[in-house]
């Protein structure tokens, strides 16, 4: 098993993103693409391993305008350095917003989609 999973999918693909840590192993759900995951009950968490999970969210990382300053600072760090290096599937014309978001609703994504004015 791996040590950590990072689960972006999440209802169809959580089970699976479970079963692939190992003991005290760690998931990270963090999506909904597929619907929202199902309730864990925190007996699987013991039977399957003694795992960890947990679910962040954006608000509960930046609660403060100076948090949200700080982390934005480290991701564009990140950017600049190459750490992150952020992959744009495709770009819409503002014009054909409405289409950019059927494709992100239906799944077709396969990364970033950018509005251009």
């Amino acid at each position: 098993g791996v040590d950590v999973a990072y689960d972006c999918v999440g209802k169809v693909s959580l089970e699976a993103s479970l079963d692939s840590l190992r003991v005290r192993g760690l998931l990270v759900s963090f999506g909904g693409a597929s619907g929202a995951p199902a309730a864990i009950e925190v007996a699987t968490l013991n039977a399957k391993g003694s795992l960890y999970l947990t679910r962040p969210s954006l608000a509960a990382h930046t609660r403060t305008v100076e948090e949200y300053q700080q982390r934005a600072a480290g991701v564009l760090a990140a950017v600049a350095e190459g750490i992150i290096q952020p992959r744009v599937w495709r770009r819409y014309p503002l014009a054909e917003v409405a289409r950019a978001h059927r494709d992100l609703e239906q799944g077709l994504s396969e990364g970033a989609l950018v509005l251009t004015a």
